[in-house]
């Protein structure tokens, strides 16, 4: 298939766009103050790994409050 250059519209993909989108880093002192357990949590998903865990596992996962 020869396709010239000009001959055809290029739409602007979404997903493109969304993944070349900056985050924001986290502020150096927190907005608010959170004094409640489970208030605010963090979260993370690490994985695969290339070696599995005794049960299998590829992925870790951490909570931190």
């Amino acid at each position: 298939m020869k396709i010239s250059p000009g001959s055809h519209d290029v739409e602007q993909c979404t997903v493109c766009v969304q993944a070349k989108q900056h985050i924001e880093p986290f502020p150096k002192e927190a907005q608010r103050e959170f004094t409640e357990i489970g208030e605010i949590t963090f979260t993370d998903v690490w994985g695969p790994a290339r070696t599995r865990g005794i049960h299998g596992e590829r992925y870790f996962i951490s909570f931190t409050d």
